[in-house]
Parts: structure tokens; sequence; C-alpha cells
């Protein structure tokens, strides 16, 4: 009984620093998501700004069927936007289903050492860009890989398509899973179209053909950016929510093995008492002078 409670005692000790590491690792993960929300508002700030400037760009830009039988014809390219470690639950299962559903690109890309290792013993055929930002600073690198490694490996004019899976948190709290094309990019339909057209065409130093690629190139970078934030988020999200179920799944573990200590201790009391009595039996029935 002794060994028993010795075993008992050190297990709810080593249940009770457990519980401490997740208590601060669930603070880091809500902190972050917190962050995340704040930072969000910025990039998306930047991101309108520059896809607005691209939109109106468009607008210069007759359409043309020989384009679109181009854009056709190029390469269809998937990014995804893993995590760069784990105990986030299905969230890198869920990415990986969606890479493998069809149509099938012609070439993918892997943001996130977890993600890419996973896609990797399954089979399936996909290149790492590298490291996902295990912080909010480092999404803008993260971007400027990604744009790098793009247009190192297709030359202008081959990529016809990106698609985009990431993950993002929604406002409920909920973590989903999203393929997005992000490339080609059209002109906004509507009457902002035909106004920037006819009347207020916007103002160049650059001839079109120069400046289109360069507002391209930026434009890549301002999504990859705010993906990249939103992936982030959405990670630390998922964590959070594993963290809050380990952390109760833990107080229930706690309060089972404190209560076989107290039960152990109980019967310590109880056998110490039998014991005593046992002990006192012979001499019942003598009585004690004063």
């Amino acid at each position: 009984m002794a060994e028993r409670k010795v075993e008992l005692e050190s297990r709810i000790e080593s249940m009770g620093e457990l519980e401490e590491i997740f208590g601060a690792m669930r603070g880091i993960a809500a902190a972050r998501v917190q962050q995340g929300a704040t930072t969000l508002l910025a990039v998306r700030s930047f991101a309108s700004t520059v896809y607005g400037a691209l939109d109106r760009i468009l607008t210069l830009r007759p359409s043309s069927a020989n384009r679109e039988e181009k854009d056709r014809l190029a390469a269809r390219v998937v990014v995804v936007f893993a995590t760069e470690h784990g105990f986030v639950g299905g969230l890198n299962d869920t990415l990986l289903r969606e890479a493998a559903r069809p149509p099938d690109p012609n070439e993918m890309f892997f943001l996130g050492t977890r993600g890419w290792t996973m896609a990797a013993e399954l089979g399936l055929r996909a290149t790492s860009i590298g490291p996902m930002s295990i912080h909010l600073a480092g999404i803008g690198e993260v971007a400027d890989r990604t744009v790098d490694v793009l247009l190192r490996r297709f030359t202008k004019g081959t990529i016809g398509t990106i698609d985009v899976i990431s993950a993002h948190r929604m406002p409920t709290g909920q973590v989903i899973v999203e393929r997005r094309t992000i490339l080609p990019v059209h002109a906004t339909p509507g009457p902002a179209l035909a106004l920037a057209r006819e009347v207020l065409p916007p103002i160049t130093n650059v001839p079109r053909d120069v400046l289109l690629p360069h507002l391209v190139e930026e434009y890549l970078y301002a999504r990859f950016v705010e993906i990249a934030a939103e992936s982030l988020v959405a990670e630390n999200a998922a964590r959070l929510a594993v963290l809050e179920s380990a952390h109760e799944h833990l107080d229930d573990m706690l309060d089972s093995l404190r209560h076989a200590d107290h039960r152990l201790r109980q019967d310590e009391i109880t056998a110490e008492v039998l014991e005593l009595v046992a002990g006192r039996a012979p001499s019942q029935g003598v009585r004690m002078l004063p």
C-alpha cells in the first residue's frame, strides 16, 4: 500500500507540472491569436491598396481571347500554407486532404515543415518552399520567399493559375480550410470599371506593359502576406483549442488521481484503526484501576 501511495503522489506531481506547462502554452497561443487579429487589420489595409492599384491598371488592358487561351494552357500551381509545428489537432490532415483533391496541379508547393513532412509521407508530389513563420514578424519574409520561388521556377507567362490552400479563423472562432484562386487577376466588373475606363483612367509614368508585371508581383506579395497572417492566426487558434481540451482532460485525470489518493489514505487510516482494535482485543474485560 505504501508503494501504491508513493506512485500516486508521483503521478499527481507529474500531472500538476504538465498542467502548468499546458497552461503556459495556452496563454501563448491565446496571445498570438489576439495579436494576429490586430495585425490582420493592418495587413488587409495594405493589401487592399495594392489590389485597388492593380484593379485600376487592369481596366486599361483590353480583354483578349488569345490571352485567355494562353492562361488556360499555362501551368496550374498550388501553394499550401501548412504549419511549422504540431499540436494543432487535425489541421494539417485537412489541408492535405484539400491538396489531394482535383484538379491536379502541374506543381505543388508547401510552406511549413510539419505539413511538408506529412505530405512526403503520403507520397504527394510537392516542393518545399521552407519553414512557415512562427511569429507574425516573419510573415513578410515568408511572402518574399514564396514570390521569389514562384518567379524563379516559372518564367514570364508560364503560370496560368495559382491556387492557395490555407486555414483561417472565422469570427466565431472556428478554423476552416479553403482553396482560393489568386491568379489570374481580373478587373472588378461593375460601374467602377466603366468609370475608370471612360472618365478617370489612372495616371501612369511608365508603359502599362512594364508596370503591370511589377504590380502583379506586388499583388502576389500582398496576398501571401495576408494569407500567411491568416494561417498563423488559424494555427494558433487550432493549437489553443487542442490545449484547452488537453487541459480539461488533465483536470479530470488529476481529480481521479486525487480521489484515488484520498481513498488510499482512508484505507490506511482504516487499517491502522483495525490494527489498534485488534491489538486491544485481548485486554477487553480487564478493568484498569484509576
